[in-house]
């Protein structure tokens, strides 16, 4: 076989494994609870990606959170306040959510403690002031994160992420400084309004295409579905 020949055929098989492999990621998305109403979704691998770091970005507007920190070195005690959301996502199809935060406490990447709010019913404007303390000395509050799930209260079958976002020295922009300025004037309550985010994909829901060896020499992936990725995957 010529090389132009064996080079069709090498393209041509490379078509029908990407066939294949699109056919087997449906077969299991469907298997993760896919419901196709919210439209265009992007699933991205970054460069470097290790252990399932799979996210999808969305322009769904998905609501807002306010919430204040508050910081007591001398006693080692940080408090967040819940509270209150607004224009939050509608999950149930009455048109509303029966919502409720959890808040984790967060040491390089582990989860340390976790404590969550009142739930509540049929609204996505809910009111909390609810407040929440975690006992953090002052010699590891740079090592923390919190990190803030607003979650729609299911009773039957898995509660669902409606939005997440962070606050710590590793956290994004407003987080970020949200956390600087709780250190910035200890023992008094900072409050802002926050924008909630999508929360990570696990990595089995793609096994069957997002491989990391798919992934030549690190370089972005992307693929567009017109899916919504529940969280009970």
């Amino acid at each position: 076989m010529n090389p132009e020949m064996r080079g069709g055929c090498m393209e041509e098989r490379g078509r029908d494994e990407m066939q294949q492999e699109l056919y087997i990621l449906q077969k299991q998305m469907k298997l993760c609870e896919m419901r196709p109403t919210f439209p265009h979704w992007e699933v991205k691998e970054l460069q470097g990606a290790h252990q399932g770091e799979y996210r999808l970005e969305d322009k769904v507007d998905l609501g807002e959170l306010m919430f204040s920190l508050c910081y007591l070195p001398t006693a080692g005690r940080l408090t967040i306040t819940i509270i209150k959301a607004r224009n939050l996502k509608a999950m149930d199809i009455t048109g509303a959510s029966d919502p409720y935060v959890k808040v984790s406490l967060m040491c390089e990447g582990r989860r340390l403690k976790k404590r969550k709010t009142s739930t509540k019913r049929n609204t996505l404007n809910p009111v909390y002031n609810e407040a929440i303390i975690f006992d953090v000395p002052p010699e590891s509050i740079d090592q923390i994160n919190l990190s803030i799930a607003v979650m729609d209260y299911d009773r039957v079958g898995h509660n669902e992420v409606i939005g997440v976002c962070q606050v710590g020295n590793n956290a994004e922009s407003l987080g970020r400084d949200h956390w600087n300025e709780m250190l910035s004037y200890p023992r008094k309550p900072i409050a802002h309004w926050h924008p909630l985010a999508e929360g990570p994909i696990p990595q089995k829901c793609y096994a069957g295409l997002l491989r990391m060896d798919g992934c030549r020499r690190g370089f972005l992936t992307l693929l567009t579905y017109s899916a919504e990725i529940w969280h009970s995957c």
